[in-house]
């Protein structure tokens, strides 16, 4: 049977049955793009694109999205294979080869044109058919076909015919996606999914060449990628009933399984297949949109509180919530790490940059015009983030997009008392163990805020917010649940950004709250060296210290306070032998931020403590950076110190306590030891 006669005898009277299925409309598509890469008749493509696009069988399919990627998928195949004739065509007159005729790409598209209705990706009158959404689907899978970018299906030697093509009919696919999305009503309800399908398969570069892409479009391709047709606010990462945790506590899903079979064709429909094309368009129409139209983004961030409320809830309930995600080889069975869970793994990466990449852009743009950056929709990001810290944690947190939203967010919220203690109320951390790794990455994120927050908490903000759980968390109890080795993964990061929170907290210019310090100091105290270092207990000693003194709230409230703080660690470095050498050197370290008027006083007693450890290696190493605190002072401390040094109380101790062999002790203030710490 001969093409055309494949066409008028059996294709048409397929195209006019009125009853479908997806199976049916992919074979007939199948079918379709072979004639419209073979036909040599321009009359017969018109035809045939017109009954393509009319035909009930095609668009009955319930699946309409489903059929719109056919279509799309239809004309991609076909256009590279008519510019790939031509390619061919011209190698065979070099080598003097008899020429197949072949219907020009030009006249092939002209025809095509025609069959939509279309004079230059314009209609030329208007229809009852409304074709326009189509329309743009056939355009996109053309320029898709033809475009030669980076894209591994491409052929560079296709590049001088087809550009051209790609720039026009790339303005040709927007300028009809964009009628379709300024009326909607007048189109089917499917109409503004299968114009957003095909924008994501448009190379960026044309997306704001010639007639930009409307920014009309930001919340329907949020909607697509979020909603019911994509992610279904989260359902789609619960793996259905055959994932099971098995003996030994380790969790089994075995990829031949038929739960991961259909789990894993999901990913397969139209939206989520071209998820990361979505993200990246969402990305830049929130970067080029107008001033005028930032109230659409507004609403954006809105859908995405919502999204990311859905999405916790329901990783919650599978059976993988426990899983670190930066460390599965611990909960999985082999079988299970090498195949299904590097699926379900690369999904989750793929939702924490499909969410915070687009929040970092309408941030920004929110941002850059102040007043639509408000304190509520600050709040409403730091909510996203937080719901989605289970998938951010270890992987995108050290990003520069998660920082900067991160940042924006906080810098914003810090601006309206209210609106910080609303937050910390909603993100506050349960202060009971056992926790599950939920209840650990959420409060994590907690203290990160509260960090983040603590030296520009504003009048008016309950402190105890921060510091109640942040206390709770930094107890020897807490540590010794925290370090174990079944919370270690996320435990340590979180005990220790507990600590950082206390330390911002007091470190506030107007709020920092007294009744912290004394405590936090004997927390540390009681930690060392069991569950914080030597370096932990070094700098949260001399933070306690230095908050205490101006310009800092302490000091003008409690100006004794860095003496009180010193008596505490001097006494503890008199009764506990074994941590001596760590509290000798907290107190070296904390001598920059003593007050004047007690600076020679505390300089004798540290001096003298440094005589008292026996061990003669650390009792060196101490002395060499007592020394080199005392040449590191500020002008005023300095010329203290130096008088001290040389009038005071230290010769007299040199002459009572004679230096050991020559060498060993150097009595000048160089500061300069050239060589590490042995502590």
């Amino acid at each position: 049977m001969t093409r055309e006669s494949l066409l008028n005898s059996t294709l048409f009277e397929f195209y006019a049955a009125s009853i479908s299925d997806s199976a049916q409309v992919e074979k007939l598509i199948g079918t379709s793009s072979y004639l419209l890469r073979e036909l040599n008749n321009p009359h017969n493509i018109e035809v045939l694109t017109t009954n393509i696009c009319a035909s009930p069988i095609i668009w009955s399919n319930p699946d309409v999205l489903f059929t719109s990627k056919k279509l799309l998928e239809c004309y991609l195949a076909a256009a590279r294979r008519v510019i790939k004739y031509r390619a061919e065509e011209r190698e065979d007159a070099d080598d003097g080869q008899p020429q197949v005729p072949r219907l020009h790409i030009d006249a092939w598209l002209t025809a095509i044109e025609r069959g939509l209705g279309l004079k230059d990706g314009v209609p030329r009158r208007p229809g009852p058919l409304k074709l326009e959404w189509k329309a743009s689907l056939i355009m996109a899978g053309i320029t898709y076909g033809l475009s030669v970018d980076t894209r591994k299906d491409s052929s560079p030697d296709l590049a001088p015919l087809a550009q051209p093509l790609v720039d026009r009919l790339s303005i040709w696919a927007v300028e009809l996606a964009n009628v379709v999305i300024t009326s909607p009503a007048e189109y089917p309800p499917a109409a503004v999914q299968a114009c957003i399908i095909a924008l994501a398969v448009l190379p960026l570069q044309y997306i704001h060449v010639g007639l930009p892409i409307r920014t009309e479009f930001a919340l329907p391709i949020l909607e697509a990628m979020l909603g019911r047709d994509g992610l279904r606010d989260g359902e789609v990462f619960i793996p259905p009933g055959d994932a099971f945790a098995g003996p030994g506590s380790l969790i089994s899903w075995p990829a031949s399984s038929p739960g991961f079979t259909a789990w894993k064709g999901q990913w397969g429909r139209p939206v989520l297949s071209l998820l990361s094309q979505l993200l990246w368009l969402e990305v830049e129409l929130a970067k080029h949109a107008p001033w005028s139209e930032l109230g659409r983004f507004v609403q954006a961030i809105e859908r995405m509180v919502r999204f990311s409320e859905g999405v916790r809830r329901y990783w919650e309930q599978s059976v993988f919530k426990e899983v670190e995600l930066t460390q599965p080889g611990r909960y999985l069975t082999p079988d299970t790490y090498e195949n299904s869970w590097k699926l379900l793994d690369g999904q989750l990466s793929k939702l924490a940059v499909a969410i915070v990449a687009p929040l970092k852009e309408i941030t920004g743009r929110l941002l850059a015009h102040r007043g639509y950056l408000t304190p509520d929709i600050a709040r409403q990001c730091l909510l996203i983030l937080n719901n989605l810290s289970f998938a951010t944690q270890g992987r995108i947190t050290s990003s520069a997009f998660y920082s900067f939203t991160l940042a924006a967010a906080v810098d914003v919220l810090s601006t309206s008392a209210p609106h910080c203690n609303q937050l910390l109320q909603e993100l506050a951390p349960l202060t009971q163990f056992p926790l599950t790794r939920m209840q650990r990455v959420h409060a994590l994120f907690f203290f990160t805020v509260a960090e983040s927050l603590g030296s520009r908490l504003p009048h008016g903000v309950d402190t105890t917010l921060i510091s109640q759980p942040a206390m709770f968390y930094v107890t020897q109890e807490a540590g010794a649940y925290l370090h174990a080795p079944d919370t270690q993964t996320s435990g340590i990061e979180l005990w220790e950004s507990a600590h950082v929170a206390i330390l911002a907290l007091v470190a506030n210019t107007h709020l920092a709250p007294i009744d912290m310090v004394e405590p936090y100091l004997l927390t540390l105290i009681e930690n060392y060296p069991s569950l914080i270092n030597l370096t932990q207990l070094v700098v949260g000693f001399r933070t306690l210290v230095q908050v205490s003194s101006p310009p800092y709230a302490l000091s003008a409230s409690f100006p004794g306070l860095p003496s009180v703080l010193m008596e505490v660690v001097h006494h503890h470095a008199l009764t506990a032998p074994v941590a001596q050498t760590g509290y000798v050197l907290a107190m070296v370290e904390a001598l920059p931020f003593i007050p004047h008027d007690v600076l020679p006083e505390w300089l004798d007693v540290v001096y003298h403590l440094t005589g008292r450890v026996t061990d003669p290696m650390q009792s060196r190493t101490l002395d060499g950076a007592f020394r080199n605190t005392l040449s590191q002072m500020d002008p005023t401390r300095s010329i203290i110190c130096c008088d001290w040094w040389t009038t005071g109380s230290r010769p007299a101790m040199v002459r009572n306590n004679p230096p050991g062999p020559p060498g060993a002790t150097d009595l000048t203030m160089s500061g300069a030891l050239g060589e590490p710490s042995r502590l």
